[in-house]
């Protein structure tokens, strides 16, 4: 109930060997969850890549990260899988518990009460989403990544405005608003425990020894400061890389620093560890 319509079919292939639910069984919400996009990623590299032995990348950024850390441990148990997380956004309480559940308790339905709860932030945040002036405007975005991410001086004005131009451009596309503010919706409804349990299969796939795992984080970052980062990298025992001044969006503030440590870590040279 609340949920929108079903979108068209998945496209086949969406086969799992972790026993979650496949492309073909989410339910209209999850579609819109970061584990349901995983599951849809997860589908298409299935349907794409024909060589078993071929190694995958998958690279995350901030919440992202979520939905990257479920394709690999999805992708991992049939491939070699090498895993980017860019800032990741993972929930944690501190002192969260990491070890699976003996008896994992089944997906609850939502009460009456969260269902008209759900409908009415949904109508909410469309109504802010296409609100004129707002998203789409310049100032909007450019406050944002000032903010949140860029360093303005350091990219200089006419860098800094391109990027603007890209936050800009999605609210163009018919039906982004509706997207956005189901995904908000799906987020809510899951909380905190889909990163809890992104992370706890995360790390059970990560002693297989077919997954290795990568994160690269920024030394400015105000939005996931490197000291949460580095609990995280403690917890998966891997490998970081803090690139200095730096904001929250690395592949964007400095592609080709980026672009160089990735290009190690896959090709199995390794990375300085922060």
């Amino acid at each position: 109930p609340g949920a929108p319509p079903s979108p068209s079919p998945p496209p086949e292939g969406a086969a799992s060997a972790t026993g979650g639910p496949e492309a073909g069984d989410l339910e209209a919400l999850q579609l819109y969850s970061l584990t349901g996009n995983a599951i849809l990623g997860s589908a298409l590299i299935d349907a794409e890549t024909s060589m078993p032995d071929d190694e995958v990348v998958v690279i995350g950024h901030s919440m992202g990260a979520i939905t990257a850390s479920e394709v690999a441990v999805r992708q991992c148990s049939r491939r070699p899988v090498a895993l980017v997380l860019v800032s990741p956004a993972f929930l944690l309480k501190a002192g969260a518990d990491l070890e699976p559940p003996a008896h994992p308790k089944p997906r609850r339905g939502l009460s009456l009460g969260n269902v008209l709860s759900l409908r009415l932030l949904r109508a909410i945040v469309r109504a802010f989403l296409q609100a004129p002036g707002v998203v789409y405007s310049r100032g909007f975005w450019e406050k944002g990544l000032d903010g949140a991410a860029y360093k303005r001086k350091q990219l200089g004005e006419e860098r800094f405005a391109a990027q603007v131009l890209r936050y800009r451009w999605p609210s163009l596309f018919r039906g982004w608003s509706e997207g956005l503010a189901n995904f908000v919706v799906a987020r809510l409804a899951d909380g905190a425990s889909e990163d809890v349990g992104a992370l706890q299969r995360l790390v059970s796939a990560k002693g297989s020894g077919n997954l290795r795992v990568l994160i690269v984080t920024g030394s400015e970052d105000k939005v996931i400061p490197a000291s949460l980062t580095k609990r995280l990298q403690s917890m998966l025992e891997c490998e970081m890389v803090v690139l200095e001044g730096v904001g929250h969006v690395a592949h964007e503030e400095e592609p080709a620093k980026f672009s160089e440590v990735v290009a190690k870590f896959v090709r199995g040279k390794g990375v300085a560890i922060a």
